[in-house]
């Protein structure tokens, strides 16, 4: 019965034009950004026109493809508005109701959707890798003639993916439960986009420069843990917060931890919410 849920959900979720037309706002934001960095890098004297364009030529860039489907970038705004959005639709749909009045557990449903919604996160990431891995490619025949494969390190572009994917899920399970708690997609992803966009990034800044007792609460938010990780696998991170983040074991139980609250929170309302309104 789960499977068979989830693969309703699955097209269903995947049947929305909005999912697709965020695609391809990511792929053409991808492909626009990536282009005129590379001509600008190709333009530029100097060694600053040569580290721009290393960084867009492999093996370096294969570290950094994913970087357009972060928590706090394209992705990660795409993801929540599709999540807000999708999920208050259920509701003013009746979606919700009609899946109950089927004899469909409460408790089902939401494994469905919690699932669908890791895909969708997982969706997101791959496109950017795909999208990014081609241009770079392309990118790195240009300037070299050659892929050099050899000189690709494996290992951190697989860790950077998962990286990327894991720090997108406490953002994800935010936006879903404040659309189950409000029924509103306006509010859900009003509050998580500021909170992505403004206020972590910049209590996390603040407080990291200044320490203290708010450098000690910063680091342990969903954009610390996620530096934490990155600043494990990638020998690029500024020296000056290295010494001031989680170990990656802390990180990952945190992110989960972060996830399980707002994902038990949802489950909690939703056990309890009426739907004949």
């Amino acid at each position: 019965m789960l499977w068979r849920a989830i693969l309703l959900e699955k097209d269903k979720v995947y049947g929305r034009l909005i999912l697709w037309i965020e695609l391809a706002i990511l792929v053409a934001l991808i492909v626009l950004i990536d282009v005129l960095e590379f001509v600008v890098g190709q333009n530029l004297p100097g060694s600053a026109g040569a580290l721009l364009v290393d960084g867009l030529t492999w093996p370096r860039a294969l570290t950094t493809a994913t970087q357009f489907a972060g928590s706090h970038t394209i992705g990660g705004i795409l993801l929540v508005i599709v999540i807000g959005v999708i999920t208050s639709r259920e509701y003013s749909w009746r979606t919700f109701h009609l899946w109950l009045s089927r004899g469909v557990s409460r408790t089902l449903l939401l494994e469905a959707k919690c699932i669908v919604i890791f895909l969708l996160s997982l969706t997101i990431v791959v496109i950017s890798l795909i999208i990014s891995v081609i241009l770079t490619g392309i990118f790195t025949l240009i300037v070299h003639n050659n892929l050099q494969i050899d000189q690709v390190q494996w290992g951190t572009i697989i860790q950077n993916f998962l990286i990327t994917d894991y720090g997108l899920l406490p953002y994800a399970a935010l936006t879903f439960v404040l659309t189950i708690l409000s029924r509103s997609s306006i509010v859900s992803i009003s509050v998580v986009l500021v909170l992505i966009l403004l206020v972590e990034p910049v209590a996390y800044n603040v407080f990291m420069a200044w320490g203290g007792i708010g450098m000690q609460i910063v680091q342990y938010l969903p954009l610390g843990l996620e530096y934490a990780l990155n600043s494990a696998v990638n020998s690029s991170t500024p020296s000056v917060f290295l010494r001031n983040v989680p170990a990656p074991w802390l990180a990952v139980l945190g992110i989960a931890l972060y996830t399980l609250i707002f994902t038990g929170i949802a489950i909690w309302r939703f056990l309890y919410q009426e739907f004949t309104d």
